[in-house]
């Protein structure tokens, strides 16, 4: 008799790890963002793109390239609705009610995303969708709709072949510029519900088509299935938020476990494991501070936190101020 449950996806490793003095950049969806938000927990050197959450790789490929060609965005390429000033390269949290205030924070960040991707020593890239639209009046394929009139807009799904050219030509041309970048990409787990149930599966096919062909292409690009692991590993939606769409923090957990296991060497987790403990104890709140009890929890975070500044100095200034 089967006394499991649940199919398990067996444990899997790279023939790279991410050290903590490796350089990390992140771009996609906000699946992505959510496991670059633990990296930084942990103490790792990440930046997330300078573009936020984007979905589609067209629009990855795209947003790649203009950090490569350092490029300078102008006022003029901005679209004014409704008060706001909105870029179609962007996400909305870099919206702005001033122009060229706008376009001058997102020069700053592009320069900063420029120069580091001159560091980098690892990438993770998330695809959402295989769905993107392009704005009529520019021809131009966006990262975002602001909310725009949908009439502005005309919706297509790249084919796989499309996305791989894409991102072939900015890859080839990462890593010839850096030849020990190694990127891991993924399909995002959310679903895309508003394009459709079937819609949506047949995006996400394309998508890990998508991942395998790159794959192929390049020794340097690896797929972490993080995808699989949540729809077929954790099949109920008590893994899901509120929306039945996106995972829970149970289930970020979880993923992030497998990544930890494939991606981080002994040392690496043994720093992250003093990590938890110390934001653990900064994050626990007592009802009585005065108490004796309280101030000596307080005495042993202090020993604690210095006892970590001592043994790793520079990541001890990316966690925590003096």
């Amino acid at each position: 008799m089967n006394n499991f449950f649940r199919t398990v996806l067996p444990e899997f490793e790279f023939n790279f790890n991410i050290g903590m003095d490796d350089a990390v950049f992140c771009m996609g969806s906000c699946f992505a963002e959510a496991m670059s938000s633990r990296l930084q927990a942990s103490g790792h050197t990440v930046l997330n793109s300078p573009f936020g959450i984007v979905f589609n790789p067209l629009s990855m490929a795209s947003q790649l390239r203009s950090i490569v060609d350092n490029h300078e965005f102008i006022a003029s390429e901005l679209l004014l609705d409704q008060g706001l000033y909105h870029s179609l390269d962007h996400h909305g949290n870099y919206s702005g009610l001033d122009a060229q205030a706008m376009v001058n924070g997102l020069n700053t960040q592009l320069k900063t995303a420029w120069h580091f991707l001159k560091t980098a020593e690892r990438m993770i890239l998330t695809f959402g969708s295989s769905h993107y639209y392009t704005h009529k009046a520019t021809r131009k394929i966006v990262a975002n709709c602001h909310k725009l009139p949908a009439g502005h807009f005309e919706k297509r799904m790249a084919s796989t072949e499309e996305m791989a050219t894409a991102l072939e030509d900015i890859v080839s041309m990462l890593l010839s510029q850096k030849p020990s970048l190694q990127i891991i990409i993924s399909v995002s787990p959310v679903r895309y519900l508003r394009d459709g149930f079937i819609e949506n599966n047949r995006s996400k096919a394309a998508l890990i088509q998508l991942c395998s062909s790159l794959c192929r292409s390049f020794n340097q690009i690896h797929y972490f299935p993080a995808y699989e692991i949540f729809m077929d590993d954790l099949r109920d939606y008590r893994f899901c938020k509120g929306d039945h769409v996106h995972p829970s923090e149970q289930a970020e957990d979880y993923i992030w476990g497998y990544f930890s296991k494939a991606l981080f060497d002994s040392p690496t987790r043994v720093i992250h494991h003093l990590v938890q403990d110390i934001r653990k104890m900064m994050d626990h709140r007592s009802l009585h501070p005065e108490s004796s009890a309280a101030k000596h929890t307080e005495k042993l975070l202090s020993s604690k936190i210095q006892e970590f500044r001592e043994e790793y100095p520079h990541i001890a200034d990316r966690l925590f101020r003096k």
